[in-house]
């Protein structure tokens, strides 16, 4: 993958995020992050109450891209050059709650090639 998880910053919101490292040159729009959820029997489920797709964002080998849960301020930067010399893009989820609020909470960072979609009537 273009792209990996390097860590999750969890359970404040105002500093939970998701650091995620760039491997090869690409775009982030072709990729989707969700978080685990849980059955009343603690099993992993396959309902998925947090997902975020990425915008079109052309990033470059050894940039960072930033998702924080919360939402976005004003004096927030949407980039800056990083000590290693390459680009930290921040990203915000506008969520007003956290999403990695549980030990054993995992994030799934998921690329994708191709969608439809179809309204409902």
């Amino acid at each position: 993958m273009q792209v990996r998880i390097k860590r999750i910053d969890r359970d404040n919101l105002e500093t939970e995020k998701v650091v995620i490292e760039v491997l090869e040159d690409c775009n982030m729009g072709r990729f989707l992050l969700f978080d685990t959820t849980y059955d009343e029997k603690g099993i992993e489920s396959n309902r998925n109450r947090h997902m975020y797709l990425f915008p079109d964002l052309q990033v470059q080998k050894d940039d960072f891209v930033v998702l924080y849960t919360r939402k976005f301020r004003t004096s927030d930067l949407p980039s800056f050059q990083n000590k290693r010399g390459t680009t930290t893009y921040n990203l915000y989820w506008d969520l007003d709650t956290p999403v990695w609020n549980n030990l054993g909470d995992s994030a799934y960072l998921v690329h994708y090639d191709a969608w439809a979609s179809k309204d409902a009537k």
